[in-house]
């Protein structure tokens, strides 16, 4: 059965490089016969992070074919996250309570064990958000939700949880200041962005749930979004 599973998990791994490599040469081919200049939008990296956070090989694949469809992504992006974690082993780890992080060259990455009888709330949402901010945009799937508040001047909040058990999600820790923020009875992840032009990240575990706030917004902010969660 083993060998069966193994050799199963294989063939979907080669499918899915095959299918990434000519998704690949066809972008490619028809990039070099434009002369105009391609721009992702702003949600690009944030929607490819949930490709990853998907637990098993099917449900990858399956969230990859989602995303394709609706942002036009390259496969070399794709098979950076989707297989570049894959080939990388962690230089420090730590557990805190129900949070594990692993800290690579490149990257944090982040696991959670609760228990599997969590119930869970599609319902939940940011009980404060800074003025001028409004929900634009919700992303459900069987274990995850990212909603997406936009600005007027167009800047953009995004907040995403799900079930603790069985996720993971990771974090740049080259171009952000790692910051270990304690409060009440709470410990909560900051990632701050050293760049103006790029957002900031907060994650935390509570209730057998993992939260992440992704903006360009100040530290404060975050902390009081996070404290303000509505059920």
């Amino acid at each position: 059965m083993e060998r069966r599973k193994a050799a199963n998990n294989e063939i979907f791994d080669i499918l899915l490089k095959s299918a990434l490599i000519t998704r690949y040469e066809n972008e490619v081919s028809a990039a070099m016969l434009s002369a105009d200049e391609h721009t992702y939008p702003a949600e690009f990296h944030r929607r490819l992070r949930q490709i990853k956070n998907t637990a098993g090989r099917k449900e990858r694949i399956s969230a990859a074919g989602r995303v394709f469809s609706r942002l036009a992504v390259t496969a070399a992006a794709a098979m950076g996250i989707l297989f570049g974690c894959l080939l990388t082993r962690p230089e420090v780890s730590a557990a805190v309570g129900n949070v594990f992080r692993s800290i690579f060259s490149t990257h944090d990455s982040y696991s959670f064990t609760a228990g599997s009888d969590t119930d869970f709330n599609q319902n939940i949402r940011l009980g404060y958000v800074p003025e001028g901010y409004e929900l634009r945009e919700a992303y459900y799937s069987e274990n995850n939700v990212i909603l997406t508040y936009e600005s007027t001047d167009s800047t953009y909040i995004f907040f995403e949880y799900g079930l603790g058990s069985n996720s993971q999600i990771s974090y740049d820790n080259e171009r952000h200041k790692f910051i270990e923020i304690n409060n009440n009875n709470t410990t909560y992840y900051f990632y701050e962005a050293m760049d103006a032009d790029s957002e900031s990240s907060l994650i935390w575990y509570q209730g057998g749930y993992y939260y992440s706030i992704d903006a360009q917004i100040s530290k404060k902010e975050f902390v009081k979004m996070a404290e303000n969660i509505q059920f």
